[in-house]
C-alpha cells in the first residue's frame, strides 16, 4: 500500500514538523515533489533545504522549493569568522534568505568567533558542537520532565 507523508503526519503534529531535503537528494521532478509537499505545507509543515552551499543542487533546491529553512552547511560556517570569502557568501545566503521569507540555520559551529560572527551577519540559529552535542531520544525526555 503506498502512503503519502499527508496521511502519516497527524495534523496536530505539522506544525511542529519539518521535513530536510538534503542538498544531495536527487529532484529530478520538482513539479512532482511540489505536488506531494503542497498539502504538508498547507497543514502547517515547515520544508528545509539541508547542506545548502554545499554544492550547486542545494542552491536550484533553494531556488526550486523556496524553503522555509535554509540550512547552511558546514563547509561555510567553519572559519567564517577569519575567511572573507566565507563571510560574502554567508552575507549572501542571510540575504537572500530575507528577500524570499526564509530563516538561515548555520549548521556546525565549533568556536565562540564563528558564532559570534554568524550572528553578526544575520543567521537566525545555529547548531553545532559549540552550542550542544548530539544527544539520544531518552535524554532529551529526562530534560523535558
Amino acid at each position: 500500500m503506498s502512503r503519502r507523508l499527508s496521511d502519516i503526519i497527524p495534523p496536530a503534529y505539522a506544525p511542529r514538523t519539518i521535513i530536510e531535503i538534503t542538498e544531495h537528494a536527487l529532484v529530478s521532478n520538482y513539479a512532482a515533489l511540489h505536488a506531494q509537499l503542497t498539502p504538508l505545507k498547507q497543514l502547517g509543515v515547515q520544508v528545509a533545504v539541508d547542506d545548502a552551499g554545499a554544492g550547486y543542487s542545494g542552491l536550484q533546491h533553494i531556488v526550486q522549493l523556496g524553503p522555509d529553512i535554509i540550512k547552511m552547511d558546514m563547509s561555510l560556517t567553519r572559519s567564517v569568522d577569519t575567511d572573507p570569502a566565507r563571510r560574502a557568501l554567508v552575507r549572501a545566503m542571510v540575504f537572500y534568505a530575507r528577500e524570499v521569507g526564509s530563516r538561515v540555520v548555520a549548521e556546525g559551529i565549533e568556536t565562540a568567533s564563528e558564532l559570534s560572527t554568524l550572528e553578526a551577519l544575520g543567521t537566525d540559529r545555529g547548531q553545532g558542537y559549540l552550542l550542544g552535542k548530539p544527544g539520544t531520544l531518552a535524554a532529551l525526555q529526562n530534560a523535558c520532565v
